[in-house]
């Protein structure tokens, strides 16, 4: 990394008593990022950020300080959403898993993973624990892996990835539900919101931003930037992203460019089907009862979108599911 006279301002009454603030692009032989407003200074100095700035960059540092819930706690809050559906059974599941060390929560572990053997009919679930607010919403993926692939038939090798993420992001819906019926908001208000955050945007973004970069005849920090800018048009439009009161409530603009490239944009349209179908069975807990049907049938497709269909409905009406993402949010927004 190498800057130039070029990126050092034109007057400087007192050269060397001032930080470098740039926006500078690092890249990778794989990847490359831009960063706005880096800081570079001397090292000796003691750099300040008032308190109005962060307030207008509605920074709220996470922080691990106070985090409390051990892999007990966890796995008894998650054990509580079988109290708001009777054909739930998270909890068997949980201790069928444990008796027979098919689960594994690992303290400071890298990946998070769920492993089927179509053999044995069985998952070995791995979740990674890093002690932080998160870790609930983690291991609830998993579980919501493993505790629908124990409905599939032995001689079902793989379910496709958007149907899989789907039932792992239905499962951490009935936890937020869950979280919200309880009134433990107060503590994962903020931790929810950024989870949602954190797929429905940046995970959409990234894989704009990946795909935009791959398909450059010539990748240059120029180029580059032009992919970048173009991704924040196609998300937000002409909205100028100062903070993120912006991106949150805008999350969702251009919802159906989520589904042009299923394999590609997976996560975002994950987290709608998870949420949409999560909020179906909250309403009718019957349709439970006919998913788990679905999936022991030998001779169906293991598809959400057949399971869609199934219920009579062919079109799928993403706007709609975003709306409800957003009302979600701002419900957790005024209780957190």
């Amino acid at each position: 990394i190498s800057w130039s006279r070029v990126d050092h301002p034109e007057v400087m009454p007192k050269p060397g008593s001032y930080a470098l603030v740039l926006d500078a692009t690092f890249a990778t032989d794989r990847r490359a990022a831009r960063f706005s407003r880096v800081m570079i200074d001397g090292g000796s100095c003691i750099n300040i950020m008032y308190k109005d700035t962060m307030d207008f960059l509605k920074y709220k540092p996470f922080s691990n300080e106070g985090y409390f819930l051990s892999e007990r706690k966890e796995i008894a809050l998650i054990k509580k959403m079988d109290l708001y559906n009777e054909y739930l059974d998270y909890s068997g599941f949980i201790d069928y898993c444990y008796e027979h060390n098919f689960l594994h929560v690992i303290e400071k572990g890298e990946n998070s993973v769920t492993i089927m053997n179509p053999r044995y009919g069985t998952s070995d679930i791995i979740v990674a624990k890093d002690r932080n607010w998160q870790d609930i919403f983690n291991i609830a993926h998993e579980i919501g892996h493993g505790y629908y692939n124990s409905f599939l038939t032995k001689d079902v090798v793989t379910v496709d990835e958007i149907t899989q993420e789907t039932f792992s992001l239905m499962t951490e819906y009935r936890l937020i539900k869950m979280l919200c019926k309880e009134q433990l908001l107060s503590k994962f208000g903020q931790t929810i919101q950024n989870r949602i955050y954190s797929i429905a945007i940046g995970m959409y973004s990234l894989d704009l931003y990946e795909e935009g970069v791959m398909c450059l005849e010539n990748i240059s920090c120029e180029n580059i930037l032009k992919v970048r800018k173009e991704i924040n048009k196609k998300i937000f439009g002409d909205i100028m992203l100062k903070n993120d009161q912006y991106s949150k409530y805008n999350m969702f603009m251009n919802v159906e460019m989520v589904t042009m490239k299923r394999r590609v944009y997976l996560y975002p349209e994950a987290l709608l089907l998870g949420f949409d179908l999560g909020r179906r069975i909250e309403e009718d807990n019957r349709i439970e009862v006919n998913l788990k049907a679905f999936l022991k049938n030998a001779h169906e497709e293991k598809s959400i979108y057949r399971f869609y269909e199934m219920m009579g409905i062919s079109n799928l009406n993403y706007n709609e599911m975003a709306e409800n993402v957003y009302k979600l949010l701002l419900e957790i927004e005024k209780c957190a």
